[in-house]
């Protein structure tokens, strides 16, 4: 069997492996061996991460609107310029083929700079589905405004709908 990728964990802004010192393996869809192998992480880990964004919250909501949306597609960018990478991951963990994969990150890219500039020109509590490419005129996105998004992707969930659940909010 091949050697896989180890990876840590991002808990309190720092990558790190798990306390408990175990690990989950993630399996390809398609290939049948592992991917790599994720931090099994504890109930303390969870609750000090969640402490540590609500703290990062505070701060993050003092900025513009204008500054989180220049962190925000800083992110797109970074992710599109390792578009080849993230599609073969991508490839591996969900079963795409690559040019599925590659159109997922590009999607993932337009969602985060779409959602970015709907945020700089939002009036109101909702945004008509069909403002994305291909998205539906029939679908209403309903605006909620939270103070902390925590996002567990779990097994074979794509970049695109991982971005999806993180939003940019007014305050």
């Amino acid at each position: 069997m091949a050697e896989h990728a180890q990876y840590l964990a991002y808990l309190a802004g720092e990558w790190q492996a798990s306390q408990s010192q175990e690990t989950i393996t993630i399996q390809s869809p398609w290939q049948s061996e592992p991917v790599g192998d994720i931090q099994a992480v504890t109930q303390d880990e969870i609750d000090t991460s969640i402490a540590a964004a609500q703290d990062a919250q505070k701060p993050w909501a003092a900025l513009s609107l204008g500054e989180r949306g220049q962190y925000l597609n800083q992110w797109a960018d970074n992710l599109a310029a390792n578009k080849q990478a993230l599609a073969e991951i991508e490839m591996a963990e969900v079963g795409k083929n690559l040019k599925d994969a590659e159109k997922e990150v590009d999607r993932t890219v337009d969602l985060i700079r779409y959602t970015v500039q709907e945020a700089l020109h939002m009036h109101g509590e909702s945004v008509r589905g069909d403002g994305f490419p291909g998205g539906s005129k029939d679908k209403l996105g309903i605006i909620e405004r939270v103070h902390l998004v925590l996002c567990l992707p779990y097994r074979h969930l794509t970049i695109r709908l991982i971005c999806q659940r993180l939003r940019l909010h007014r305050r």
